[in-house]
């Protein structure tokens, strides 16, 4: 069973909807995805979701991540009313996916890892047929097209037809496309997936612009470092389950209690190692040339009382720096 894991972020794990269990919502603000006890048991009884409990409130990007295979892309499936659930609830905007999809549906727009474009049409033309699909008039779909096109950068390629594009602008355009109808909330699935850096980087910058907006975003993805730059908040998932969610800066706290430090010594570098070897805090180190690396299991105040010991042995340091935890670690720890 998942525990209640709230933050002021917006986000939490919701526990399953069997015997006795209550649902406690301690989130503030609308809430635009609930996501109660889903299951997806395919053909064969290949159990792809075992019981997901998430919720996400109005105006929050939260990166769903994990593995091939651990269920994201099931998830973000059923959520946007594309393939039916075995059990389980999901509401969207207060409504069921399944019994009130014309209530809810509209309002969502949904990038897919996977999608086929018609190379015949133009990138405009492409566009155009979606606005009209969501039932803008044609003024109001000429303003939405030259924004979008701005917006993706593709202002310059708007009469190039589709097969003439690369596969990152391919994957620009799908994003004009999902957001063609202005919806509220973002479901993406791998949106930077199969891109070169170049075009994953123009991507990933449209993302963090849309999160900065206050859209409501869901992104699926297994290439992890470049998450903890727009969203707010991560859910782990693996084996078909949300593991843990929590704020970077959270999760990093509960995984990674050692502190990766770097000590850059001038003058000493030979007392530095019984002195580190006595410490309590220390885990472990290595030292390279005039360089420490250490893992340091105590708080700045510690830190501070060992760089004290090292300047009374004689050691003199030119600097001393905390590492950036990475949510590769981070990830790895949390499903290990």
């Amino acid at each position: 069973m998942v525990g209640i894991c709230s933050n002021i972020f917006g986000f939490l794990a919701l526990p399953p909807l069997t015997g006795l269990h209550r649902i406690v919502c301690c989130v503030r603000g609308w809430q635009v995805i609930e996501i109660r006890d889903l299951r997806k048991v395919y053909r064969g009884g290949v159990e792809a979701l075992r019981g997901v409990n998430l919720a996400v409130r109005e105006g929050v990007c939260v990166g769903l991540v994990g593995p091939n295979g651990a269920g994201k892309t099931t998830t973000v499936r059923i959520v946007a009313g594309l393939l039916e659930p075995t059990s389980g609830v999901v509401r969207l905007f207060g409504k069921s996916v399944w019994e009130e999809p014309d209530a809810v549906l509209p309002k969502v727009g949904y990038a897919p890892d996977e999608y086929k474009m018609p190379d015949d049409l133009r990138v405009w033309e492409y566009l155009d047929y979606f606005g009209e699909l969501f039932g803008l008039p044609k003024r109001r779909r000429v303003e939405r097209i030259d924004h979008l096109l701005a917006l993706v950068r593709l202002t310059a390629k708007r009469d190039l037809f589709i097969g003439q594009l690369s596969r990152g602008m391919k994957q620009r355009l799908m994003l004009a496309r999902t957001l063609i109808h202005n919806p509220r909330l973002l479901l993406m699935d791998e949106p930077t997936s199969g891109l070169d850096p170049r075009s994953r980087a123009e991507v990933v910058d449209i993302l963090r612009h849309l999160a900065s907006t206050g859209k409501t975003m869901l992104v699926a993805s297994n290439i992890l470092y470049y998450l903890s730059g727009f969203c707010d908040s991560l859910a782990i998932m693996d084996h078909g389950r949300i593991v843990d969610c929590g704020t970077f800066e959270e999760l990093s706290q509960k995984y990674c209690r050692e502190r990766l430090l770097k000590i850059v010594v001038v003058r000493g570098i030979e007392r530095v190692e019984q002195i580190l070897s006595e410490e309590a805090g220390v885990r472990s180190f290595v030292i390279e040339g005039n360089v420490v690396q250490l893992r340091y299991g105590g708080g700045l105040g510690e830190i501070a009382g060992l760089n004290e010991k090292l300047v009374r042995a004689g050691v003199r340091i030119c600097g001393v720096c905390e590492q950036a935890r990475t949510l590769e670690e981070i990830f790895l720890r949390a499903t290990d």
